[in-house]
């Protein structure tokens, strides 16, 4: 099992593509329940050095797989890198795959 993120499905990201300024986002990881996530988070960066660390909600599991979202809006245009912080009992690690406008 992997952890599953598509920033292009629906229900890992809505919505979809670019944001504007103010909009709402909502993001959904799911995490294999074998990964003992004790927590996670979306961290956001911007070039200009705009840092966020947001914790997500672990909301359900399904199928063996934890699911965890936040929602979030940013005011200002730029370019955003998004990335997960994932925590365990006794580590943590980051699941990176993405790059936003």
């Amino acid at each position: 099992m992997r952890i599953l993120f598509d920033s292009k499905e629906n229900k890992h990201k809505s919505p979809f593509g670019c944001l504007r300024t103010d909009e709402k986002c909502t993001i959904c990881i799911h995490i294999p329940e074998n990964v003992c996530a004790r927590k996670c988070f979306l961290c956001v960066e911007s070039n200009e050095g705009f840092y966020l660390k947001m914790p997500m909600t672990k909301s359900h599991t399904i199928d063996l797989y934890d699911f965890f979202s936040v929602e979030f809006s940013i005011n200002h245009v730029g370019l955003y890198h998004y990335w997960f912080k994932i925590e365990q009992e006794e580590n943590s690690f980051d699941f990176d795959n993405i790059r936003i406008q």
